[in-house]
């Protein structure tokens, strides 16, 4: 039997760790905020993915692969194209929040 010679990276290595922290935790936010404006449970947004999995994504833990943030953004009566520009919007309101925090502590 032959080991797969694709790396599979675990810890800081991972993609999702080299994608920017607050964009992470913006786009669970965002996904939070919809869900809950439709009343939907973790695990009725992402059947059959796991409450878990859902929650590490809401905390910002967790990136969703394409398919699986396609099959809860359709749950939420959004397109791709909408959420990511609320994502966006989002995290530029939190770099700016953060921005505010920092230039205070230097003052």
């Amino acid at each position: 039997m032959h080991e797969s010679s694709i790396a599979k990276p675990s810890g800081p290595e991972r993609l999702s760790a080299s994608l920017d922290r607050t964009w992470r935790e913006s786009l669970g936010r965002e996904l939070r905020r919809r869900r809950l404006a439709r009343r939907l449970t973790q695990a009725e947004l992402g059947h059959p993915l796991t409450k878990a999995f859902v929650s590490s994504v809401e905390r910002g833990r967790t990136v969703p692969s394409l398919p699986a943030l396609r099959l809860m953004v359709s749950r939420l009566d959004t397109t791709l194209a909408g959420f990511f520009a609320a994502v966006e919007r989002e995290a530029v309101r939190s770099n700016a929040r953060l921005g505010r925090a920092s230039l205070d502590r230097r003052v």
